[in-house]
């Protein structure tokens, strides 16, 4: 049945996605994540945070991708579709462009390529404009140059129209003046449509006229220069705070303190500010969720795919993080009484939905605790727990709320065996393992379903 369900929605999904409905595609896709039928399978989880991850993306909310990608990284070494694997690496190229890592960018816009359907020699103009456009933001001019005259070549040797021949020119003229040749960037620059360059966006409408803007101070134009200025001091500035600082604001200033209009160059001056404030919050922001996806994907390689407990070997780092030395703790080691019988009755789908169970459970009932909680191995668990509570009073109510639980909508009743110990942490984590593991074997001989508890001092 949840097979069924996550397939169908997946279908719903890639149906949304070609029809081009990314609000509605955010949406459902955010809704299966939530559910436990998606954790079963690493393939549909991958191919469900995919979508998730390029509408994102389609729809600018670069923020929104980038914590996904950091959701992707742990899943992608199992996943073996080809065409999944290449619109991973878009995402990744896309996630860099966003912290304007475009080396990297570069890097994994390059490993899409090498998984493109068509022949690695033959590349098509879409690509090499992009890398195209990529080299040149990482300060690679000659070898962008190189690219775009590649798509010119290509294209008079098939006798067909450009492509895209407006954003080509207007990316050779930008390259030129980098390069200095300001005569062929000018020539280029003539040749172009304002209209089709502009109506792109904003942003595109931006770097149209700070590229003007250039040529006219390359020139010497300057009263050109001072009145473009002054109409681009208008425009909505998005991306190109850097540069529209560097060349626009000092003309402006410069024109208004001719006219003895201080009011205007105070105000002027106040903007710049506030620009380079908000340029430095940026990057803040920008090194917090670097660190922020660090720390992340760290925990998501060391989580167990089906639960979502820490693995295992995990364990003992984060109890290291967690703990200072000397300090008490309380350790609960359990597991579901019969659990081989309800594989072997229900399935194993079912067997798993009772460990997804026990998981949410245990989270749920340490929520306002500091606590790990890890698959320590087969249908037995760790929670290993940092509070003021007493033992006995502890103990008692996580195994009464664990009692409670059940699946199957209710026909199949969980229960569980606990060995609990409340230990210093001046003891070895594995002493606490192996006191908690004989209290569990001693429920387990005597009857089941029930715990014992011990304070080690």
């Amino acid at each position: 049945m949840a097979i069924h369900y996550v397939e169908q929605s997946l279908h719903k999904l890639q149906k949304l996605y070609h029809q081009k409905a990314y609000h509605e595609v955010i949406d459902e896709a955010k809704k299966l994540l939530k559910s436990s039928a998606i954790k079963q399978n690493r393939n549909q989880q991958f191919h469900c945070l995919l979508l998730l991850g390029e509408s994102y993306s389609f729809q600018a909310k670069f923020a929104e991708m980038v914590q996904i990608v950091a959701q992707l990284q742990p899943i992608f070494p199992w996943i073996k579709n080809v065409e999944q694997s290449r619109r991973y690496y878009m995402l990744m190229m896309h996630c860099w462009s966003f912290f304007k890592q475009y080396a990297k960018a570069i890097y994994y816009f390059e490993k899409a390529i090498s998984l493109q359907k068509s022949e690695l020699s033959s590349y098509t103009n879409q690509v090499y404009y992009t890398l195209a456009a990529l080299h040149m933001l990482n300060g690679q001019f000659e070898q962008s140059l190189k690219e775009v005259q590649i798509i010119q070549q290509r294209q008079n040797k098939q006798k067909r129209g450009y492509f895209l021949i407006e954003y080509v020119y207007f990316l050779e003229a930008r390259l030129r003046l980098e390069l200095g040749q300001i005569l062929e960037a000018r020539l280029l620059f003539n040749s172009l449509n304002k209209f089709v360059i502009t109506q792109h966006s904003q942003v595109m409408k931006n770097d149209y006229f700070l590229l003007q803007l250039r040529l006219y101070l390359a020139e010497n134009a300057h009263k050109k220069a001072m009145q473009l200025a002054l109409e681009m001091i208008t425009f909505e500035q998005t991306e190109n705070d850097l540069l529209i600082r560097e060349y626009v604001y000092p003309l402006v200033i410069e024109h208004y303190l001719q006219y003895e209009d201080y009011e205007k160059v105070v105000e002027l001056q106040r903007q710049v500010i506030q620009s380079y404030q908000h340029n430095n919050l940026l990057q803040q922001m920008n090194d917090r969720e670097i660190l922020q996806q660090k720390y992340e994907l760290r925990e998501q390689m060391n989580v167990d795919d089906l639960t979502g407990a820490y693995m295992r070997s995990f364990m003992i780092d984060v109890f290291q993080e967690m703990f200072a030395e000397n300090e008490w703790y309380q350790l609960y080691m359990f597991d579901l009484d019969d659990f081989k019988l309800i594989n072997d009755r229900y399935g194993h789908l079912v067997g798993d939905q009772a460990l997804i169970q026990t998981v949410e459970a245990a989270k749920q009932y340490f929520e306002k605790q500091s606590a790990i909680i890890t698959r320590f191995g087969g249908d037995e668990f760790i929670v290993i727990v940092k509070n003021d509570y007493a033992i006995e009073t502890n103990a008692q109510a996580f195994w009464e709320h664990m009692a409670k639980q059940t699946i199957n909508e209710g026909r199949i009743h969980l229960r569980y065996s606990i060995g609990a110990v409340l230990i210093a942490n001046r003891q070895p984590l594995d002493v606490a393992i192996e006191l908690a593991d004989q209290l569990l074997y001693t429920v387990k001989e005597t009857g089941k379903g029930y715990l014992k508890y011990k304070i080690i001092d």
